[in-house]
């Protein structure tokens, strides 16, 4: 049987890496990893790695950039779908409209993208400051408009960002205070480990028939709630832990006199609003109950807390 190529945007990053190590793991694929620098140090880690499929001619690592459609075109020529995902930046929904023309002008049958939801949108226009949901949101949007076949992978909060300030922070006593700006006991959100779930469910995705997954949005996350974080965080640590939420207040001290600091003390607060309105029962930021789930019919889940904590190694 000949394999179907898989090419990865963002292959030496956390969520790229993850795909394409999922991809890899079965022999139906080949994998093509796109970079901005094939030569760098990263993307020769990744062939490093997974020197053994390097060597069977199943993993190559292709130059192209998001801002350079005729190249991203080149690099996708020939693959059967992509893994497609951006960066918060000023030029990211440009960037992602670059990514869907070379698709389209590729002939890819299949974009999997990564995407977020327009929290402006599901408010009725109350939320409308959380800038990196509404950039994916747009190129969603125009995936669809453009293309035929479009499955979106909604990750929750990354686990990683547990080591910012505003998530975990250590008391002068040594306990150690969970700090999520959510007054919610149990949020309408859930946790991604971004390095393996998101190739997880990618895989998941294209080892099911399009006529199933295109179309679909797929929530890529564990819910569990700030009790089971708390007691989480004590078991891997060892030491005491409590959730105390940082006031407005106290993110607004950390974030002033901050590079964009005003823009993410916005997007945070509307963030954490939104959440502290959105029905407990719900999950992926209020859009479908969790009894509705659809990545239950993918087969697979995401890592829980423990299992991330095992394999990151993470201490606050």
């Amino acid at each position: 049987m000949s394999t179907r190529t898989i090419a990865v945007v963002g292959s030496t990053g956390s969520q790229g890496s993850g795909v394409v190590a999922a991809a890899l793991s079965s022999t139906l694929y080949t994998v093509r990893a796109l970079t901005r620098e094939p030569s760098g140090d990263k993307a020769q880690a990744l062939l490093a790695k997974h020197k053994a499929e390097v060597d069977a001619g199943r993993l190559t690592v292709v130059q192209a950039s998001l801002d350079d459609v005729e190249g991203l075109k080149t690099a996708l020529e020939g693959a059967h779908a992509v893994f497609g995902m951006t960066t918060p930046s000023p030029s990211e929904v440009q960037q992602g409209k670059n990514l869907v023309d070379a698709v389209k002008a590729a002939g890819v049958e299949h974009l999997i993208w990564s995407g977020l939801p327009s929290v402006a949108k599901l408010s009725g226009g109350k939320f409308p400051r959380i800038f990196h949901f509404e950039g994916k949101a747009v190129i969603e949007t125009y995936a669809r408009e453009q293309l035929e076949h479009v499955t979106v992978l909604l990750p929750g909060g990354f686990y990683s960002n547990m080591s910012f300030p505003w998530y975990t922070q250590r008391k002068p006593d040594g306990t150690i205070r969970f700090a999520l700006m959510s007054q919610h006991a149990d949020p309408a959100v859930g946790w991604t480990d971004s390095s393996v779930d998101l190739g997880v469910f990618a895989a998941a995705v294209l080892n099911k028939p399009l006529s199933l997954t295109s179309g679909k949005v797929y929530p890529v996350m564990a819910h569990c709630s700030t009790a089971d974080l708390v007691r989480g965080i004590e078991r891997a640590t060892g030491d005491k832990a409590v959730w105390e939420p940082l006031s407005k207040d106290k993110l607004h001290a950390m974030m002033d006199g901050k590079p964009f600091g005003e823009v993410l003390e916005a997007a945070a607060s509307d963030m954490f609003d939104f959440i502290d309105t959105t029905p407990a029962e719900h999950t992926a930021y209020g859009m479908f109950s969790r009894a509705d789930d659809p990545s239950r019919e993918l087969g697979v889940r995401a890592s829980t807390f423990d299992e991330w904590v095992q394999r990151s190694g993470w201490r606050p």
